[in-house]
């Protein structure tokens, strides 16, 4: 991430999930969640490389039937931008 301004200023790059792509059964989710951010401030010129970790909670959802935090087999999609408009990347995780 650069700051190509002539000001100081923040950044808050944001990691979305996709839902399962599988159904599961009696759960619904949201077609995309937000999984984690970072707040950075930039100085003029400066760039920084971001690593935004993912709690493995992000990927689970409760599973009313089984009492339980539950994870979702089958790939996940996840995108990265500033905004859920402004997604530009992405990457699926099998």
């Amino acid at each position: 991430m650069r700051n190509t301004g002539s000001a100081a200023g923040d950044a808050v790059p944001q990691i979305y999930l996709d839902a399962p792509q599988q159904p599961i059964e009696g759960v619904a989710f949201a077609p995309r969640t937000l999984a984690g951010f970072d707040r950075i401030a930039l100085a003029p010129g400066e760039s920084k490389t971001v690593s935004i970790k993912l709690a493995p909670r992000a990927f689970q959802y409760w599973s009313v039937k089984d009492n339980r935090w539950d994870t979702p087999a089958g790939a996940r999609t996840l995108h990265a931008g500033f905004s859920s408009r402004d997604l530009n990347t992405e990457a699926t995780l099998q």
